[in-house]
């Protein structure tokens, strides 16, 4: 339909409804439109005259060709109305946003920047509301069996073919059996207590997912969205793990020995060397650029570097689309968490969250008799449980003491729950290892 075309619908299926109020009642005024703008004054002010709406004789005679009168089952149809309506309410919104951003500008209220900015903002919402179901998000059931098939059949092949792991790995082996690895479309949420290694786990999980990404020959990327920490700073945790140099000596340029410093250069050499590929480890991080990363910047950042994985360090600091003045923290992390939940169903990619525990409970852990058996629950997660509801998988964080950690598995697309993880971690030097129970030296029942 072009524009002209979606007025006359409305025009002929007002008409034909004989419902006089049709404007009123779906929320439209005459000014409304704009190519027919006159016959919708006409036909309002008849409806004045005579109590009831002008027939197509009416019409016909009053705007000769002008009026294109279409077929009875056309004019009537509510998908041709529906439509628009939709349409026109579109341009309604378009034009307030336009109007809007222009007395803002002439009045000097506020800069170019903020104006474009509230422009694609405005947008971007509007394209939200009225964008139409495209066809092709339409899913047969009977049609598409034979899809699920194949689908089924690909799984079952990279199962036998990945020792049972269909996703990423994380490099936990544990937790890789338990959920498969980390599937497409997959919400993790990762929770722990401030300090308790949220970012360090995150980057590991990362760089073995990474490896997957690589060892899969995918030329998809992982995609690390920091909001408390440098680029670099991320860059050297990743040297850490992937060459086992110390991360404090290269992180502040105290090594003592030249040799070490000679020996940092080869491997970063032999790394680069051995990473030639298209899958790549993309770092963004709103402290370098000193602005702070939405949604649509991560979504922009996925098809601009093909990711295959998003991390997301940490969920509150991500700025909302629809921020607003007055805004609560769970009104911002309800958008924040829609937004890329979203994203994430959208691209068909998984995504790593790590979000904070609520004070409430930092104060309780404080005051527990066994602080290390006292893990998180997703009823804990900070001022909102709408991250929890979204979340696909949840893990959260214990950092029992410099070297030992445990992590919980609370949810699972598979039903797994109450899986717990030791390990142990040398990480200043990037050695991570999984212990048994009994190997972590636990006294007192210190991890439960």
């Amino acid at each position: 339909m072009n524009k002209s075309l979606e007025e006359m619908t409305l025009l002929n299926y007002w008409i034909n409804s004989g419902e006089i109020t049709f404007l009123s009642e779906n929320g439209l005024e005459v000014s409304d439109f704009i190519d027919f703008r006159n016959m919708a004054d006409f036909i309002v002010d008849y409806t004045i005259d005579h109590r009831e709406l002008p027939n197509y004789g009416v019409l016909d005679h009053q705007f000769k060709e002008e009026f294109v009168r279409l077929d009875l089952a056309d004019a009537m149809s509510s998908d041709a109305a529906g439509y628009g309506l939709k349409e026109v309410r579109a341009r309604i919104e378009f034009r307030r946003l336009i109007t809007g951003v222009s007395q803002d500008f002439s009045k000097n209220k506020e800069t170019s920047f903020e104006l474009l900015e509230k422009m694609k903002l405005g947008t971007e919402e509007t394209l939200d509301k009225f964008r139409p179901l495209a066809d092709e998000a339409i899913y047969d059931y009977i049609d598409e069996s034979g899809s699920r098939y194949v689908e089924t059949t690909r799984k079952m092949a990279l199962s036998e073919e990945r020792g049972g792991i269909t996703g990423l790995r994380t490099g936990f082996g544990t937790l890789d059996n338990a959920i498969g690895g980390i599937q497409d479309e997959e919400f993790l949420l990762m929770s722990a207590r401030v300090n308790m290694g949220k970012s360090l786990v995150a980057a590991h999980i990362g760089y073995y997912a990474w490896q997957s990404l690589k060892e899969y020959s995918t030329d998809k990327s992982v995609l690390f969205v920091s909001t408390e920490m440098p680029s670099r700073d991320v860059a050297y945790r990743l040297d850490t793990l992937a060459l086992h140099v110390s991360n404090k000596s290269i992180r502040r340029g105290s090594m003592l020995e030249p040799q070490d410093l000679a020996t940092y250069r080869t491997k970063l050499k032999e790394q680069r060397v051995a990473n030639s590929g298209n899958e790549r480890f993309k770092i963004v991080s709103s402290v370098d650029i000193g602005l702070k990363t939405r949604p649509s910047d991560v979504a922009r950042l996925i098809k601009k570097y093909n990711a295959g994985l998003v991390i997301i360090d940490q969920l509150y600091d991500i700025q909302p689309e629809d921020e607003r003045p007055n805004m609560s923290t769970r009104e911002r992390i309800n958008s924040v968490t829609k937004s890329l939940f979203d994203i994430g169903l959208r691209e068909h990619i998984p995504f790593i969250v790590i979000a904070q525990t609520k004070r409430e409970f930092a104060y309780a852990t404080k005051k527990a008799k066994n602080v290390f058996n006292h893990t998180p629950g997703l009823e804990d997660i900070q001022e909102s449980d709408y991250p929890g509801q979204k979340a696909t998988t949840f893990v959260s964080i214990n950092k029992v003491d410099a070297t030992r950690f445990v992590f919980n598995l609370g949810k699972a697309r598979n039903d797994e729950r109450d899986v717990k993880v030791y390990v142990e971690a040398d990480i200043d030097s990037g050695h991570w290892k999984e212990r048994e129970y009994d190997e972590m030296g636990f006294s007192g029942g210190d991890s439960g």
